[in-house]
This record gives C-alpha cells, sequence and structure tokens, in this order.
C-alpha cells in the first residue's frame, strides 16, 4: 500500500475542522464550555511535534519536531499559570532552529556529493 501524503492531511485537516464545529455547537447549546477547553490548545503542537520526532529521519525533523513541541509546552504551562512566557523569547528560538537546519541540510548536501 502506498501512503498518501495528501490523503493523510486532508483527513487530519477535515476531522480537525469537524471536531471544531462540534466544539462550537456544543458550546452554543451550553453543553461543553469551549473556553475551558481553551488552555489545552498548546498541547496540538506538542503531540505533532513528538510524533515528527518519533517518525524523524533526518535532523531538520528532530529540529522542527522539538521546537514545536517545546513551544507548545511552554504555551501550555503559560496557560496554566506555572511559568510566565513572552513570546519575545519565543520567536529568536525559531530563528535559531532555522539557522541549525540549514547548517545541517548544507553539511548533508556536502557530505553526499
Amino acid at each position: 500500500m502506498v501512503f498518501d501524503r495528501f490523503a493523510a492531511q486532508a483527513t487530519v485537516a477535515g476531522g480537525t475542522i469537524a471536531v471544531a464545529g462540534v466544539l462550537l455547537l456544543l458550546n452554543n447549546l451550553h453543553i461543553v464550555p469551549v473556553r475551558e477547553l481553551w488552555t489545552f490548545w498548546p498541547l496540538i503542537p506538542v503531540v505533532l511535534g513528538l510524533a515528527h520526532i518519533a517518525d524523524s529521519h533526518s535532523p531538520f525533523s528532530l529540529v522542527w519536531g522539538g521546537l514545536a513541541a517545546a513551544i507548545g509546552a511552554l504555551l501550555f504551562l503559560d496557560n496554566i499559570n506555572l511559568v510566565t512566557v513572552d513570546f519575545s523569547y519565543i520567536w529568536p528560538m525559531i530563528v535559531v532552529a532555522f539557522g541549525i537546519t540549514m547548517f545541517w541540510k548544507a553539511q548533508d548536501a556536502r557530505r553526499s556529493s
């Protein structure tokens, strides 16, 4: 069976939109208070980052997966008031990760040629 990346992405996107719609409907019907669930949204990049790390085949995947997980974890800890996170400290981490991945890709390309 051939893995179809588009089909997988479309499935995730469609499922996410459907779940968001159901949550908004349940909120409007006063069944589920979505405002309280909103506290946990940073766990999405944590899970996606950890999945990216688990499925990594390159240093690029490790860095971006780790960065997504770390930023998500920091934002979650900020939401539950365990730490205070200022985005001015987060965006430089993204720049550093981008630079590291560019460096690793250049090194890999030089080694393979």
